[in-house]
């Protein structure tokens, strides 16, 4: 059971996530990441870390707490080396946190994005398209 015990916890995260329980969301990743710590399940930790900043901002914390935990999410899905799962780090990143993303930012999305392979499925590459196509824009402007 240990092995897929990581996956069934993502899953409730996710439910969670859908639904925003925020209370149940919260101890849902706490239980995840001391399942990742447990198993070395690391290919869902980017996920419990992204999920449990993404319920810190939904309960009204600073950015002081909540973004660290999306950055940590970033830093580990690069380190697995998944654009899927650094996309959907990076957009909450810009959504919640960076009211203007930085251009690192921006570079490491459109690199991301052009990874994935038929991305036109993935929410995480449509969302992250759209941001591209909103602040790339908006970054070309500023630049004028």
């Amino acid at each position: 059971m240990k092995g897929i015990a990581p996956l069934l916890v993502a899953r409730w995260t996710d439910a969670c996530d859908l639904v925003e329980d925020v209370g149940a969301g919260l101890d849902a990743t706490a239980h995840g990441l001391r399942e990742v710590t447990q198993t070395q399940a690391r290919y869902v930790q980017s996920e419990f870390e992204r999920i449990r900043g993404k319920q810190l901002f939904r309960q009204g914390q600073p950015a002081s707490v909540f973004r660290p935990w999306l950055e940590r999410a970033l830093a580990t899905a690069c380190a697995l080396d998944s654009p899927p799962l650094a996309l959907r780090a990076l957009t909450n990143l810009v959504r919640y946190a960076c009211p203007i993303p930085s251009s690192d930012h921006m570079a490491l999305m459109a690199r991301m994005v052009a990874r994935v392979q038929g991305g036109d499925r993935l929410w995480e590459v449509r969302a992250a398209r759209g941001l591209l196509s909103r602040y790339g824009a908006q970054m070309a402007h500023s630049l004028r």
